[in-house]
């Protein structure tokens, strides 16, 4: 599953200390709950809150997004993920534009990430997230999450996006297809 591969790419990135924790915990799950369960996965793309897209470069499937509408004009970026065999081709930045495009009408984006995702942080500042907190550290978990948003204030029309999901000859276009 391309979701599990992704996340159990993301330890390489958890600090040591904390790496070490998780390992203790014999955790068998490689990122978020849910990750590599097909029920989850199943109950998701039933939930009528939930809006799942499957990332696609050509017939291939390369990742995948996945929304909650929380209600009133507010969504939550629950997961993107993309095969590590795909990532830094910036798929997952046409992705949240294509997001942004086909959700013309949320209001304000929600996300969390691990704080120790420094790569993840990146991507979410540059798309426009901003931080809204920093949570207390999960005894759980063994390290904090740090909470963004998006009102859209980004400023970019349909037109900017458009030339911007577009294909170049060494940037395959993408796809994001609701499952």
């Amino acid at each position: 599953m391309v979701q599990g591969r992704a996340f159990l790419d993301d330890r390489k990135w958890i600090p040591k200390g904390i790496l070490a924790s998780v390992l203790a915990m014999d955790d068998p799950q490689p990122g978020p709950p849910g990750c590599t369960s097909v029920e989850w996965n199943r109950r998701a793309i039933e939930n009528e809150r939930v809006t799942y897209y499957k990332i696609l470069l050509g017939d291939r499937i390369v990742g995948g997004l996945i929304l909650f509408d929380n209600g009133g004009g507010e969504w939550e970026l629950g997961r993107i993920y993309i095969d590590p065999d795909y990532q830094n081709r910036t798929i997952g930045q046409r992705v949240l534009l294509k997001m942004y495009q086909l959700h013309s009408d949320v209001k304000r984006w929600r996300l969390g990430t691990p704080e120790w995702a420094t790569r993840n942080r990146h991507f979410y500042q540059k798309m426009g997230f901003t931080v809204l907190e920093v949570t207390a550290l999960d005894p759980n978990l063994g390290w904090r999450s740090v909470e963004y948003e998006n009102t859209l204030s980004m400023g970019i029309g349909d037109q900017q996006i458009d030339q911007l999901l577009t294909g170049k000859d060494d940037q395959p276009s993408v796809e994001a297809t609701a499952v």
